[in-house]
């Protein structure tokens, strides 16, 4: 036990310039006041964006597989299915722009790292989902697969 803690401390301080980019979206769309259904229905698009090509950078990182279940790890299409919640069609959703600057990863110290960063900020949802349920509680009722998980 003694290990991973160090190893997730190690991975937390090389990891930790990356962070505050990571939260940006959060803070940008979610949390500056006042939230409004439009900030969360753009959070959720570029959040989108970035998921579909960063999961597939995933799933093609040689011999991540073995060592985890990616599948598993996926959280695209919760996020889909709040978009699809919030009135977007698949028409909508399928010309939304993605992220075109994620790296093909070397191999999976290089893929965890990413998902060490990416990831972190799950830990906040049950936070963001109670945040968000004050202004937007008809929405969050039907569009909160992502905060859920």
């Amino acid at each position: 036990m003694g290990e991973e803690l160090h190893m997730l401390s190690r991975l937390n301080e090389e990891t930790k310039v990356f962070h505050a980019e990571a939260d940006a979206e959060i803070d940008r769309y979610l949390l500056r006041e006042p939230t409004t259904v439009s900030g969360y229905r753009t959070f959720l698009t570029r959040l989108y964006g970035f998921l579909i090509p960063f999961e597939a950078a995933l799933s093609d990182t040689p011999g991540l597989v073995g060592l985890i279940d990616v599948r598993a790890r996926s959280t695209a299409s919760l996020v889909v299915r709040d978009l699809f919640a919030l009135g977007l069609t698949g028409t909508a959703v399928g010309a939304l722009p993605q992220c075109e600057c994620i790296p093909s990863f070397r191999g999976p110290a290089q893929a965890l790292g990413w998902m060490y960063v990416v990831e972190r900020p799950l830990l906040a949802n049950g936070v963001l989902k109670r945040h968000l349920s004050g202004p937007l509680a008809a929405e969050m009722a039907c569009a909160s697969a992502y905060l859920s998980c």
